[in-house]
């Protein structure tokens, strides 16, 4: 679990233990950090009480990355699951990604964490929509998310859609960047209404939103939207030159994207990451269409030279009263 995760568990086990203790929220937050401060200076681990089975399963695998063999990491897992049965990120752990049935094992635990989601009542109307938020349900999201991933990579897209929507409908603010993924797939299947609505939840103007749009709309033969969606992109963008106006598209230079750490929103980076997430569209069309199609629709920079007076000005000009020339 992630440092982060670990810290909000424990500010919200100290709230509902002190919540009457401090006449706001926003106090008792106060009075956690600057104990957990005063912890941390001490090069200790600020804790509330008594640790649970939980807890306890969770320091258990924060030790997986020191274990010296496949057996004592055997062991690790075992002793976490012991305290903690329903430890999700324990029993993901367990299973092999090289294993020919490592997706039926993943579809299994995403049925079982949704098991334990409704166990632990986090399946009611408050909790719906605000997933992320709730650290408990992280777990959970990350093995929908690469339960679909498995899907995509199969090109089970429909049932990959199925689970990056229901992502969505659990955590609307998406922190997981889901919506980008759904963009590319929409775009695949040529689901325009869903994009379309997709777009209207985020209307952000970035390329993983814009670009699924553009190459949507030059399906749909619709050049006059793509331009739009086109323009809108370049404006936020200022790298789409860069990108789009080369000779030939730099496949290399996608690549180091998608294997990057992060990337700055509207940056050349963030392009290539478009470009990867509709990838199977922009290089299997005959000729490179789509990538000519934005090189050639590129926004052309003002003219910096001066322009030519025309004949009717000059005209104009050799008739001013002659106090107003110069004598020749």
């Amino acid at each position: 679990m992630k440092e982060t995760e670990k810290v909000l568990k424990q500010l919200n086990k100290f709230i509902l233990n002190h919540v009457e203790d401090y006449d706001s929220v926003d106090e008792a937050v106060e009075a956690f950090t600057k104990l957990s401060n005063e912890a941390s200076a001490k090069g200790e681990t600020f804790v509330i009480g008594e640790m649970t089975n939980e807890e306890k399963a969770t320091e258990e695998l924060e030790k997986l990355e020191f274990a010296a063999s496949e057996r004592e990491y055997a062991a690790i897992l075992e002793r976490a699951l012991k305290l903690d049965p329903d430890n999700l990120e324990a029993r993901l752990f367990k299973l092999d990604p090289e294993s020919l049935e490592f997706i039926h094992e993943l579809k299994k635990l995403e049925t079982l964490g949704k098991a334990v989601m409704q166990k632990r009542g986090l399946d009611d109307e408050e909790s719906i929509g605000n997933y992320w938020g709730i650290v408990e349900t992280r777990a959970y999201l990350r093995i929908k998310a690469l339960y679909a991933d498995e899907l995509q990579k199969r090109r089970m897209l429909t049932a990959s859609v199925r689970e990056y929507e229901d992502i969505l409908r659990l955590n609307e603010a998406d922190n997981m960047g889901i919506r980008y993924i759904l963009m590319g797939i929409y775009c695949q299947l040529e689901q325009m209404e869903k994009a379309k609505e997709l777009y209207q939840r985020s209307p952000e103007a970035s390329a993983q939103m814009l670009l699924p749009l553009i190459l949507l709309s030059l399906k749909y033969d619709d050049e006059l939207s793509a331009k739009r969606y086109y323009k809108d992109l370049q404006k936020e963008n200022k790298s789409c030159k860069k990108v789009f106006g080369r000779r030939e598209f730099d496949l290399e230079s996608m690549v180091e994207a998608i294997d990057a750490v992060d990337y700055l929103a509207d940056s050349e980076e963030e392009l290539y990451i478009a470009i990867s997430n509709v990838m199977t569209d922009f290089a299997v069309v005959p000729d490179m269409y789509y990538f000519n199609w934005l090189k050639k629709n590129l926004i052309k920079p003002p003219s910096s030279k001066p322009s030519k007076p025309s004949k009717k000005w000059i005209q104009k000009k050799k008739k001013l009263p002659g106090c107003l020339t110069k004598a020749r």
